[in-house]
């Protein structure tokens, strides 16, 4: 048997979310009532995967993080196709403080990386940004943060890596 923690980090992954629809993972989730204190919260997650709502609701996270993001302001999440006026907020200050230990090892390595290049700051001529979290503002001025003076130069955010990426040097 499954626990509740594994249904949902299964439906915060993409390419996980559909491997809980089948007859066996519905089962499974069934059998998690009795792990509910609230019943009406099983009854959610009983609805979201029957209709197979997931990849639905993770799109609505990704849209209400691009928004709270290039917008730099708070949002919510549409759920109202679990229950009816259902919504989670999602705030600017709450995602910079969930990313803050991610963007720290992310710009740590980012860091590294130019150390191992044998590289100043000063001979990098841009950092690029491709791929959708990329786009992210906290993201974005960690980079600008740790590397000063070096421009940050916005590519194709959601088609760069599928499409390839080339370095040339003229």
């Amino acid at each position: 048997m499954r626990c509740p923690a594994g249904f949902f980090f299964s439906l915060s992954t993409w390419h996980l979310i559909n491997w809980l629809y089948p007859q066996r993972a519905l089962s499974q989730a069934r059998a998690l009532r009795t792990n509910y204190a609230d019943q009406r919260l099983h009854q959610r997650l009983m609805n979201m995967l029957t209709h197979r709502h997931g990849h639905r609701i993770a799109n609505q996270v990704e849209q209400a993080k691009i928004h709270c993001s290039q917008a730099n302001g708070d949002t919510a999440v549409d759920l109202s196709c679990v229950e009816a006026g259902l919504a989670a907020q999602m705030g600017v200050a709450d995602m910079r403080d969930h990313l803050a230990a991610l963007l720290a090892r992310t710009v740590a390595c980012a860091r590294e990386c130019v150390r191992r290049a044998g590289l100043s700051d000063a001979s990098i001529g841009a950092i690029y940004l491709t791929g959708g979290s990329s786009a992210l503002r906290p993201f974005q001025q960690a980079l600008q943060t740790e590397f000063v003076g070096v421009p940050v130069v916005e590519g194709d955010l959601f088609g760069g890596v599928a499409s390839g990426l080339a370095y040339s040097r003229a």
